[in-house]
């Protein structure tokens, strides 16, 4: 349900400044049950010149990312039938659509 009050003033995430193999690495070693393949990256410059999120797949060790508007984030997060990734990165590389 996300990080309640109250939180360390000293708190900082241990995201920032990764790379996306890194970041890819660190999602993997999660504890159960959390989403050990998924996770969405936002670059502040790039949200501010697309409106767009990435969102992440690992396969194998290759992360795979689809630029995706906050809503079909939200949505791939919650509900998104994830056995069809293949396809949506398919119809990204070929068509530049996204989830």
């Amino acid at each position: 349900m996300g990080t309640t009050a109250p939180i360390d003033s000293d708190w900082s995430s241990p995201f920032i400044g990764k790379t996306i193999p890194e970041l890819a690495a660190i999602v993997q070693s999660v504890p159960q049950p959390l989403n050990r393949k998924h996770f969405a990256v936002l670059d502040p410059a790039e949200y501010e010149r697309n409106k767009k999120v990435m969102v992440y797949n690992i396969v194998g060790q290759e992360p795979q990312g689809i630029p995706c508007t906050v809503e079909e984030v939200s949505m791939f997060m919650v509900g998104y039938d994830r056995g069809t990734w293949a396809e949506s990165w398919r119809r990204w590389r070929e068509e530049g659509r996204s989830l």
